[in-house]
């Protein structure tokens, strides 16, 4: 199985790059929605997060039940790398068994490539599962503009958030391959479709000669 780390900075056009990756036939392993369903009400991923941080950061959802109220949440640990390590204690676990059940069962499928979706890969330091790993990226100042036309926030939170993560030009360094989204939606679609096609044929010949 060939295992492909896809990571980038925030709004760099990560989904899109996913997305692309879907419609050639890889498998995508989305490591925002196993957090997701990891801390959903009643799973045990759930009960970890409310005892870390107590019931004061559960809402009401739409069917009247409690949930973690996650924009509070996100809120609460943002720029307090204190409270961000509790967060990620609380959730590494439930969220690292997922992730290998996943993998487990696009192996048992004979899935030749699978892509692991993961802002956060290389700060996880998941890199080590892959095969190779690849960035989405853009240029500094069209990462700002996306971030405030998808958030609704201004150049100075938008710059905040930005710095707040991992620099985009460390994980470029990192990464095996680079996509470069600046441009076009169809521009960064079409540099997707040719690493796509790419990694389909390694995998593709992994199987066939093991």
């Amino acid at each position: 199985m060939h295992i492909v780390g896809l990571t980038g900075g925030i709004a760099c056009g990560k989904t899109t790059v996913a997305s692309t990756f879907r419609e050639e036939g890889l498998a995508v392993i989305d490591l925002d929605a196993i957090s997701r369903q990891a801390t959903k009400t009643g799973h045990w991923g759930y009960r970890r997060v409310v005892r870390a941080f107590g019931r004061g950061i559960l809402t009401t959802d739409a069917s009247g039940e409690e949930a973690i109220d996650r924009k509070k949440l996100a809120d609460l640990v943002f720029g307090n790398r204190v409270l961000l390590s509790k967060l990620n204690h609380a959730t590494h676990l439930p969220i690292t068994v997922e992730l290998f059940r996943q993998i487990l069962c696009s192996f048992l499928s004979m899935r030749p490539v699978v892509v692991l979706d993961c802002p956060l890969l290389f700060e996880a330091k998941l890199q080590w599962l892959c095969s190779t790993t690849v960035c989405v990226s853009c240029d500094a100042e069209d990462q700002v503009k996306r971030q405030c036309e998808r958030d609704g926030c201004d150049e100075d939170h938008a710059r905040k958030r930005i710095e707040s993560q991992m620099p985009l030009e460390q994980k470029r360094r990192l990464a095996d391959v680079v996509i470069d989204s600046t441009g076009t939606r169809q521009e960064c679609v079409q540099r997707a479709r040719a690493v796509a096609r790419s990694y389909k044929k390694k995998g593709f010949l992994a199987w066939a000669y093991r």
